[in-house]
């Protein structure tokens, strides 16, 4: 960890067709964990790496490489097959408030 911690602490909400149903995923994760999640799944493991493509990296540590957090690939099955689409109703029918008139 560094002076600015692993990164706010946000709640997350995993949504694709191969996220593994009813998974509740406990694992320490910090903003790298999507970049990672990216890189080894769209670049087969190749790294955006700020020292050779030019930019500044204004990172103190690279966290993706901190033992202590976790990996995205846990939420997902690949082998399973796709979940079928979750269409939510615009405007579900609700006792909580009363509707504008």
């Amino acid at each position: 960890m560094d002076e600015n911690g692993y990164g706010l602490r946000v709640p997350a909400m995993v949504i694709s067709p191969y996220a593994r149903p009813h998974f509740i995923d406990h694992q320490i994760l910090s903003f790298d964990a999507y970049l990672k999640f990216i890189e080894d799944d769209f670049l087969g493991g190749l790294r955006l790496n700020p020292k050779t493509d030019g930019r500044p990296d204004p990172r103190p540590t690279v966290r993706e490489d901190v033992p202590i957090l976790g990996d995205l690939t846990k939420d997902f099955d690949f082998n399973q097959k796709p979940l079928p689409a979750l269409v939510l109703p615009e405007n579900p029918s609700t006792d909580l408030v009363k509707p504008h008139k």
